[in-house]
């Protein structure tokens, strides 16, 4: 596997990472009862979520740049929160459809 695929797979986990860990903290917040073993981690689950998505979040502004989309990443400097999930999701559709659209090797 080359470097840059290495790279791509690595922040692409730490993305999964942090939407898991933003599905565990909207779960012990809503529906956790306060004696439940996880509730006691609920503020380092949320420390290592936002070390996650922050790192994430710098890794897809560098590769908007990288990729000379201006408009993206005025966007993610202008209004970080909402326009990194909407990047995001746009970001993991065009590889899905780059797949889909690549011929297999058997």
């Amino acid at each position: 596997m080359d470097r840059k695929r290495f790279i791509t797979k690595a922040f692409d986990t730490l993305g999964l990472v942090g939407i898991l860990l933003l599905l565990i903290l909207l779960y012990l917040n809503k529906f956790a009862d306060e004696g439940a073993a996880v509730t006691h981690y609920r503020f380092d689950i949320l420390i290592v979520f936002l070390c996650c998505v922050l790192i994430h979040y710098v890794y897809l502004a560098t590769l908007t740049i990288q990729n000379k989309q201006v408009m993206w990443a005025i966007a993610l400097f202008l209004a970080p929160v909402p326009v990194y999930w909407i990047y995001y999701g746009f970001y993991k559709f065009n590889i899905w459809k780059l797949k889909r659209s690549s011929p297999q090797v058997s």
